[in-house]
């Protein structure tokens, strides 16, 4: 009784390490809150001030000012991001990269709020988990519409989650956020992005396989 004690013990660890969820952006790691300090200590800096996020842009770039994170921007905490819809025909895009695993299970959640000019003004926020291989190149992408899943007609925060399975091939990952205006919007449209989250599973190892199967073999004895 006691080695079928100490068996399960050790196949309950092996599953357990096996599944643990690794936190690749959340809170403070990789400043998923975006609560990094702000270089001048103001309260009007631009999304890569942390070091952590890429920033990308055809229209301008980061102090140009469609992205800045801001104190009253938050679902909670001390910050958060205005993207702001203020001019037409803009494109912005901001992320972070890493090492995938072919197999694993990623998931990625967000913080999102519209007021209530910005969408109809035609602006529009996506939020993808980009699959690269060995090259860098593109093998597809699973994305979100923020802006057209949102169903607040209040201005609320709505969490938004995007989950997706490493595929075969895979080198590194990608989360990215592209924000987009098609018109003028002067009224004072924008979004709010917040306490984003990108975890990791990962596919149950061939080690802690082969230790499944070695806890078998002593149960198959221990009957005989």
């Amino acid at each position: 009784m006691k080695l079928l004690t100490q068996i399960i013990g050790c196949a309950a660890l092996t599953l357990g390490s096996a599944h643990a969820t690794t936190t690749l952006i959340g809170g403070s790691i990789g400043n998923g809150n975006f609560e990094a300090a702000l270089p001048d200590g103001s309260d009007n800096s631009s999304i890569d001030y942390s070091g952590h996020w890429y920033y990308n842009s055809t229209s301008g770039d980061a102090a140009d000012g469609q992205i800045k994170a801001k104190t009253w921007a938050a679902s909670e905490g001390s910050a958060g991001l205005w993207l702001k819809a203020y001019k037409a025909d803009t494109a912005s895009s901001f992320g972070q990269e890493f090492a995938a695993t072919e197999g694993s299970t990623y998931t990625l959640s967000a913080d999102f709020k519209a007021t209530s000019t910005v969408i109809a003004d035609g602006a529009s926020l996506d939020m993808s988990i980009i699959w690269l291989d060995i090259d860098g190149e593109v093998m597809y992408a699973e994305t979100l519409s923020l802006s057209d899943s949102y169903t607040s007609s209040n201005e609320l925060w709505e969490t938004f989650e995007l989950t997706a399975t490493a595929p075969e091939g895979v080198s590194d990952v990608q989360i990215e956020f592209d924000f987009a205006t098609t018109k003028d919007g002067s009224t004072g449209g924008g979004f709010m992005l917040d306490d984003v989250n990108f975890t990791v599973i990962p596919e149950p190892s061939a080690v802690s396989l082969l230790g499944l199967s070695g806890i078998c073999l002593l149960l198959r004895r221990r009957r005989c």
